[in-house]
């Protein structure tokens, strides 16, 4: 499409989005499970939402950042809590705010909802304006366990030990009734370890596995490489056991890397080889572990590597349409930089079943969800108890105009299942300046921050395994 035509056709949606309201994501409680039965009795029409649900620019004119990563946790009081990433790279994404309303229609901050900015990094303000972060405030979760509030979340530390990019997962928690009123304190960065004990005095000096820190080192003992990125950090329940789930940069010849030959450019673990299909030297890889009590979600044992890119859709070579044609519309589109991508996990459990659902691909209209199915029986830990989808199970809709919806997080919503996720309303690559409708060109997604929140009902197949239809 020549540039003309993208600003034309940018010009003929961007006045439909000042009508659209609200922001709505979600995901399981931590007590009763998506899709699992409830008392909550389905409404006889089947629920839809008006996306996107939430705008670029609000009713009153004023101009907002998007919102991606969408979160969204329904409390036992009857409050949808809601945050997000929110801002772009200019403002160095530098809070979280929180919102919450009775339903997920309102919560939107220029409607009824309740909203207070709860973290901050150093250079904010917000009732969590925590010292040990600087910037780079990714992919919040919000949830409720055992009477404590708990926000998982990336950041980059502010001892300038990790480089500007080098994000960190870490854990903050409220004991306060209401959240958003409440004080938040840091818990800490989290840490994990191969092995099944956490040894808080071996942790930063060991050269086995079995005791150093997998989150800090690209090498055994090898120090100065401690920048690696891990983000989008998740916590769940299965059966007594609680898991955290994450994303984490794993390098050929790094702890995780079972090959047999160092810089063959392949990354090896669970008997699979996974080619560096972008050519970037590193893969975005699903890792999981074990909580260990009374640590407050920062100490993780039994870290095993679960997903790494190994199909063409993984970095963006494989562009799948809602009807699951392979690079249909490639033309149509603007691509960013190729990445070994797996990140952004996020959990069901259904009829035994638990899935793990990710984002796929580089970030543009490229990508896509995949999904990690297993047995609540199985020991979680280990690779060979997952089966992973070989195609995406959520993609780009040429037909309802949303591009490379990602980072999806679960819900219910009058007795049904909810997928909540965020997207692109162009195929392009755009930044957005002020109350007009003037875009300019990017290349690079991380650049473009105008995702938007968007939800649609989803059911389940015969198999047990969901089924997300196509996106709205």
């Amino acid at each position: 499409m020549g540039e003309n035509m993208k600003k034309t056709k940018l010009k003929q949606l961007a006045p439909a989005t000042k009508l659209l309201a609200g922001c709505v994501l979600a995901l399981v409680t931590m007590t009763a499970c998506v899709g699992c039965d409830n008392n909550e009795e389905a409404d006889s029409v089947t629920p839809t939402f008006a996306n996107p649900i939430y705008s670029l620019v609000s009713a009153y004119g004023t101009t907002r950042y998007g919102e991606a990563d969408p979160w969204v946790y329904l409390h036992s009081d009857g409050y949808y809590y809601y945050t997000a990433t929110y801002g772009g790279v200019s403002s160095g994404f530098d809070r979280f705010v929180l919102r919450r309303a009775k339903t997920i229609n309102l919560l939107d901050s220029a409607d009824e909802a309740e909203e207070a900015t709860i973290i901050s990094a150093t250079s904010g303000t917000g009732t969590g304006n925590f010292t040990g972060i600087k910037k780079f405030l990714w992919a919040p979760e919000i949830h409720y366990i055992n009477g404590t509030w708990y926000l998982f979340f990336t950041a980059v530390p502010n001892d300038g030990a990790y480089g500007s990019w080098g994000v960190k997962n870490f854990i903050a928690k409220c004991t306060d009734t209401n959240p958003l009123t409440g004080t938040w304190t840091l818990c800490g960065r989290m840490q994990a370890v191969y092995g099944d004990t956490f040894d808080e005095d071996a942790i930063d000096s060991s050269t086995s596995l079995d005791t150093m820190d997998v989150t800090q080192f690209r090498y055994v003992g090898d120090s100065s490489q401690a920048w690696l990125m891990n983000l989008d950090g998740t916590a769940f329940k299965v059966g007594d056991q609680w898991y955290y789930a994450w994303a984490e940069n794993l390098y050929d010849g790094s702890w995780a890397d079972e090959g047999e030959e160092s810089g063959d450019g392949v990354l090896t673990f669970g008997g699979v080889d996974h080619p560096d299909g972008a050519g970037t030297g590193a893969w975005s890889c699903i890792l999981i572990g074990k909580v260990e009590d009374g640590s407050d979600f920062t100490h993780i044992t039994h870290t095993r590597v679960l997903t790494a890119p190994q199909y063409k859709w993984e970095w963006g070579e494989a562009v799948y349409d809602e009807n699951g044609n392979v690079n249909s519309f490639e033309d149509t589109i603007v691509r960013s930089s190729a990445v070994n991508v797996n990140e952004g996990p996020a959990f069901l459990n259904r009829n035994g079943k638990v899935f793990l659902v990710f984002s796929a691909g580089p970030c543009d209209a490229t990508y896509c969800l995949g999904m990690l199915t297993a047995s609540e029986d199985d020991d979680l830990c280990d690779v060979a108890s997952w089966t992973k989808s070989t195609t995406p199970v959520f993609t780009t809709s040429v037909g309802n105009g949303v591009y490379g919806p990602g980072h999806c997080s679960f819900t219910t919503y009058k007795g049904y299942d909810v997928i909540v996720y965020h997207a692109r309303q162009w195929p392009g690559l755009y930044s957005y300046y002020g109350r007009t409708t003037t875009y300019t060109t990017c290349t690079e997604g991380l650049y473009d921050p105008y995702r938007t929140g968007r939800a649609k009902v989803f059911t389940w197949k015969s198999d047990g395994t969901p089924n997300f239809g196509e996106a709205e």
